[in-house]
């Protein structure tokens, strides 16, 4: 049984050099770290209480109702941090990317994305600053840290246009150019900062507390450098 299964786009890039995002229906929130898988888990301790599994791929270990799932790609630099759908009770909010940013004085993104709306956001962080944040929504609902909330009554999808926010420390955009290049804006994001944002549709039952072998459909050993495990009993604030 997997765990999970990695879809993208079809074409003729490989794995290990694919940056910015795959056009793919898909709920997701993710945050990526420039740093060593070791190095962030150093940073993740200081914010929770953890056990750690390294070299995941194809070994039985057991499922926690609170985890993280860390992948590194081959041939990429950036760290991803996953919650797979069986732990969805676990926290991973901006506020997480600001804070391994600022223990790891390293960038990191929040990313997320909704296939309902649809909606993207990003929060890009540099040694624990906000450097760049943008959220668009397409729909009446919004996507708000990663999470969907409704619209008050009053607002009815048709008459809805779309949302949109951004804010950054060192450019401007005009609101044509947003609302006309709104997915553009994600991607030549994530390209620039030559990061990569993996899509994993990951089973939402899965039994906890008992051993399973983790492997991820369509994923293969060799395309990663290290895949580990996180299980948290804990999550406190780090100042």
């Amino acid at each position: 049984m997997f765990v999970g299964t990695f879809i993208w786009e079809k074409n003729n890039i490989p794995l290990n050099d694919r940056i910015g995002l795959d056009h793919i229906d898909i709920n997701q929130y993710v945050v990526l770290v420039l740093s060593p898988v070791d190095k962030l888990v150093e940073a993740i301790e200081k914010t929770s209480t953890i056990y750690w599994e390294k070299n995941i791929y194809g070994r039985k270990i057991r499922l926690a109702k609170k985890s993280y799932v860390l992948l590194k790609l081959l041939g990429h630099t950036w760290t991803v941090v996953c919650v797979p759908w069986f732990s969805l009770k676990t926290e991973l909010e901006p506020k997480n990317a600001c804070l391994y940013s600022k223990i790891l004085n390293t960038k990191s993104i929040f990313f997320a994305r909704s296939d309902s709306d649809p909606s993207m956001e990003y929060y890009f962080y540099e040694g624990g600053d906000l450097i760049e944040r943008f959220l668009y929504t397409e729909s009446y609902v919004q996507l708000e840290n990663g999470i969907l909330k409704e619209p008050p009554p009053e607002i009815y999808e048709e008459d809805y246009p779309g949302e949109y926010r951004f804010y950054s420390k060192y450019r401007t955009l005009s609101e044509e150019y947003i609302f006309s290049k709104k997915k553009d804006i994600v991607v030549d994001f994530l390209k620039k900062e030559n990061t990569y944002v993996p899509g994993i549709f990951w089973i939402d039952d899965l039994p906890v507390n008992q051993p399973i072998i983790f492997e991820i459909n369509n994923l293969k050993s060799s395309d990663i450098e290290r895949l580990d495990y996180i299980a948290i009993s804990n999550q406190t604030e780090a100042s």
